[in-house]
């Protein structure tokens, strides 16, 4: 499946997929994408010859909520009694914010970022009442003990310092050659 591994809302999502087993037009290809508390993303594919062309446009991809989405990819053939489903592949995708359309007081940090930001504020004695009541296992940051708050912290932080590596995995090894 060529669905990209990172895609951003307020883009044009496009890509194809040639399926050998299941040829376009006889098939029909589509994806549902699932992200716990959202409406379920149903992207059905055109045919292009024997191919499956995906595409969805940016003023729809606009109102996807930005995070971690499953996708499923099926094809489908006849209706109705006839229906004939089969499951392709899975897999998941992260969706980027749409930037160019947030607000001024949208808040596009991740759940991991402002639970560190929020942790650190702790800390460091200076948390808002917002921060106060972020919670971690049901229990306030503001009641976790030191080693407890430390312990979050590092966890938060590795998760950050994954998602922040999604777009460069670029790596510089120095040294004689």
């Amino acid at each position: 499946m060529n669905i990209p591994s990172v895609l951003t809302a307020g883009d044009t999502f496009a890509w194809t997929d040639s399926l050998s087993d299941y040829l376009a037009p006889t098939y029909t290809l589509k994806y549902s994408l699932w992200k716990y508390g959202k409406a379920v993303i149903t992207i059905t594919a055109t045919a292009d010859g024997t191919d499956h062309d995906v595409s969805v446009s940016a003023s729809t991809t606009a109102a996807y909520a930005p995070g971690e989405w499953q996708w499923t990819a099926y094809a489908e053939k006849g209706a109705g009694g006839s229906l004939e489903r089969y499951t392709i592949d899975t897999g998941k995708v992260t969706i980027k914010p749409y930037v160019a359309g947030a607000s001024s007081s949208a808040d596009l940090r991740s759940h991991a970022q402002i639970m560190l930001d929020g942790i650190e504020a702790v800390m460091q004695g200076r948390a808002t009442h917002a921060e106060l009541s972020l919670t971690i296992n049901g229990k306030s940051i503001q009641f976790l003990k030191p080693s407890e708050l430390e312990a979050w912290r590092n966890t938060y932080r590795r998760e950050v310092n994954r998602g922040n590596n999604v777009d460069s995995m670029v790596r510089i090894q120095f040294g004689s050659v």
